[in-house]
């Protein structure tokens, strides 16, 4: 039902049944054996403004591995939007681990970079992305791929 009414758009009719879901999966243990409760509740809780408790849940929803990579992303995303951007960064690289391939976070970390004023700790594809860097190395680079 929680998707139900998150796909009409309607968060706060959708927080109760996210939230029985969460403490029906964390009853017995602390860590679900699925995110998937966690980071549809973290979803819920970001449209309804409750961006702490949304950066919590899908930290929680990353303890499973199959949710690693998108709830540390999210998690990186607000985390941005507070302009904590060590924290982001923490979470992009432990997501990079789970999904090294993907543009998105690779954007995500360079933009990071960029704003924290590190542009040149990023890597040749990193520097790239957002224009910045050794242009011999991304020239270099862009050849090899």
């Amino acid at each position: 039902m929680g998707l139900l009414w998150m796909r009409k758009g309607d968060c706060k009719k959708a927080l109760p049944f996210f939230e029985k879901a969460v403490k029906r999966s964390m009853l017995r243990n602390p860590n679900p054996r699925d995110g998937e409760c966690c980071f549809n509740y973290a979803w819920a809780l970001e449209n309804d403004g409750q961006e702490e408790e949304a950066i919590r849940f899908y930290r929680k929803a990353a303890w499973n591995y199959g949710y690693k990579g998108a709830g540390l992303k999210q998690a990186a995303k607000l985390y941005v939007r507070k302009g904590c951007f060590e924290d982001a960064l923490s979470c992009i690289r432990e997501a990079l681990t789970v999904n090294g391939e993907s543009p998105e976070l690779s954007f995500l970390k360079a933009f990071i970079l960029r704003k924290s004023g590190r542009s040149k700790e990023g890597n040749p594809r990193d520097s790239s992305i957002i224009g910045t860097g050794n242009k011999v190395k991304e020239r270099r680079w862009k050849k090899n791929y």
